[in-house]
């Protein structure tokens, strides 16, 4: 006696339940093979795109992080050279006194520039 089909089933019916069984597995068989072969000529494109998405990303944002750095530098060597121009001025007064006026003025108004720009900086955290 077979335990898997109950007696009252004829031995007919156990042949045809063994075949519908068998076609149901080459069925899934094809089906597979045919998903396999068609997952293997086209590949999924959403990590290709998630990639390339998150790659302009970090470009933009270099792009924007160097830009700033770049006019932050700009603008440092133009305070630079203004300050130079302008102790080098005092140096070349005529008088010790008019030189070291100059200069103690030259040094508040860079000082008061500095105070200036760490207020308004943008990294700075209040």
């Amino acid at each position: 006696m077979d335990k898997h089909f109950p007696d009252s089933t004829p031995p007919d019916g156990k042949a045809v339940c063994m075949a519908a069984l068998r076609f149901d597995l080459q069925q899934e068989a094809q089906e597979d093979s045919l998903f396999a072969s068609a997952s293997a000529s086209h590949p999924p494109r959403w990590p290709l795109i998630t990639a390339t998405v998150a790659l302009l990303g970090m470009l933009l944002v270099f792009h924007y992080v160097v830009r700033g750095a770049m006019r932050h530098s700009e603008f440092r060597h133009k305070e630079t050279a203004l300050n130079a121009e302008a102790i080098w001025r005092c140096n070349n007064l005529q008088g010790q006194e008019a030189s070291h006026t100059c200069l103690l003025q030259v040094n508040a108004e860079a000082r008061k520039a500095a105070l200036l720009r760490s207020q308004k900086a943008p990294w700075r955290h209040e």
